[in-house]
């Protein structure tokens, strides 16, 4: 086949596909006089021509409004924002340390999990430490540290003073009020001196 036919067979097809989609986009009311709405409805496109020029009827139809008056308004407290429903499925995954993991209490204990859903503003994911019967607040993240999930890492000298087996477990909570909207199930570990 020679180059000239070849350039041909090639270049016709695209001049075609273009050609039909000028003619769709370029020409109004193509497809019957009907132009689809914003709505997505069918519409007779017809053009109306509006004046301009201001008209005296225009004047005539404004009427005054009387004078506006000033009032005491009440003044009201704010009052707290409900807290937004969560969904029944909602879930504080808990990545690690697994269940009954035996640890070293000299180095950093690393705490992993997810939460699908955003923290919402004014709450937060808590983590508490439950050791020798007392539990403590270990601290609180407002969004995502390592990618979609969560990291709270305990120092050595915090595990001291917690003993040997302790549970952790994160809430998410209001800011506010510390109330608990969701709580993950608690997970122990053993620490070894």
């Amino acid at each position: 086949m020679s180059k000239r036919r070849r350039a041909i067979y090639t270049v016709t097809p695209l001049l075609l596909l273009v050609l039909c989609l000028a003619a769709i986009n370029l020409v109004p009311g193509w497809a019957g006089g009907q132009v689809a709405g914003p709505t997505g409805e069918a519409r007779d496109e017809t053009v109306t021509a509006v004046s301009t020029t201001p008209s005296a009827t225009l004047s005539a139809s404004i009427t005054q409004l009387p004078a506006a008056t000033s009032t005491a308004v009440p003044t009201t407290t704010p009052s707290p924002m409900p807290s937004p429903t969560l969904p029944p499925d909602a879930l504080i995954q808990l990545l690690g340390p697994p269940e009954a993991s035996v640890l070293s209490a000299n180095t950093p204990l690393s705490l992993y999990w997810l939460w699908a859903l955003p923290v919402n503003e004014g709450q937060a994911l808590v983590v508490y430490l439950q050791a020798n019967g007392q539990e403590v607040r270990a601290g609180a993240l407002a969004e995502a540290n390592m990618g979609a999930g969560y990291r709270w890492q305990i120092s050595p000298d915090q595990l001291a003073a917690l003993g040997e087996q302790v549970t952790w477990q994160v809430r998410l909570e209001t800011v506010a009020t510390g109330d608990v909207l969701l709580s993950s199930e608690p997970r122990t570990v053993r620490l070894l001196p």
